[in-house]
């Protein structure tokens, strides 16, 4: 009988190894022998592939979220950043065998994609929505979550507003007000869907669900877990809101890397490809649940 073969090494260590033999033959410098630099981080070298050499010499993975608290996605609650984003960005530091540091100094989602472009920070995992013009300046993975457009309609106002007519069709042809975040990826699909309403912008998304609730604005704009996710924390608010999924829209979220990190974003898209749960509006609702609670 021949002798057994040796175990094979698991498969995260070989992906590892090929990772850190990718990035030296690049130019990169051997991790064992790699220094973390003092200072402000220093863009990265083209032949490094955007950073990821650097960031496996160095043993560190900058991710950026934005300041504000977004759950189930990234939060602060408990005193400490949890979420789906959070959890996403940890696993992925292990898989890269690296420590993790979450920069949370970005005041909106397009701070969010400027900072990345700017090579601030080595990738963004913010609940980014996948745009035409910001795919001009950052590159995206493989969508994490797909989520539909909503509508959030203070009742009142839009009663009076419809004189009668079937939301439905109105809806299609909307030219009353619409509120959005400021700064957000819903300015643009707005100014798309909705070329003949007249789009009023709000610093944070509590104050525009605010704005809707007493009557300042007709509308809120975003994707259907927000719209949904208004009712988890203000259950009193089904009362005073109307709400309307656009069914044939998609929203598409995917983290963001700088232009030449194509050897990052290959990593993160086998990443979520290796994931077994699918992320659903509800679903996130529902894993979440304890960080939504009013």
């Amino acid at each position: 009988m021949p002798p057994p073969r040796p175990a094979a090494p698991p498969r995260r260590q070989l992906l590892r190894s090929a990772l850190a033999l990718g990035a030296w033959a690049a130019g990169a410098a051997p991790p064992a022998l790699a220094q973390a630099p003092d200072g402000p981080r220093a863009a990265p070298p083209a032949a490094d592939g955007g950073g990821l050499g650097r960031i496996l010499a160095t043993r560190r993975l900058v991710v950026a979220m934005g300041r504000f608290d977004a759950p189930p996605f990234f939060t602060t609650a408990g005193g400490r950043n949890q979420g789906q984003d959070v959890w996403y960005a940890e696993q992925l530091a292990e898989a890269l065998g690296v420590e993790l540091e979450i920069r949370r100094e970005m005041a909106s989602f397009n701070d969010v994609v400027d900072a990345v472009e700017r090579q601030q920070v080595d990738m963004a995992i913010s609940k980014v929505s996948i745009t035409y013009p910001r795919a001009l300046r950052v590159l995206f993975s493989d969508p994490y979550l797909v989520l539909r457009h909503a509508l959030a309609f203070n009742r009142v106002a839009l009663a009076s507003h419809l004189g009668g007519k079937d939301l439905a069709t109105e809806v299609r042809l909307w030219s009353g007000e619409i509120g959005v975040i400021a700064r957000s990826s819903f300015v643009e699909f707005a100014q798309a869907r909705f070329p003949r309403a007249r789009l009023v912008a709000f610093a944070t998304w509590d104050e525009l669900v605010d704005a809707v609730l007493r009557g300042r604005v007709l509308c809120a704009y975003r994707d259907e877990l927000e719209i949904k996710r208004i009712g988890v924390k203000l259950p009193s608010a089904s009362l005073h809101l109307r709400t309307a999924v656009l069914s044939d829209t998609r929203d598409s979220i995917g983290m963001v890397f700088p232009r030449a990190a194509t050897h990052l974003q290959q990593f993160a898209n086998i990443f979520l490809q290796n994931q077994t749960e699918a992320l659903t509006a509800n679903g996130l609702l529902n894993k979440y649940k304890q960080l939504l609670k009013p």
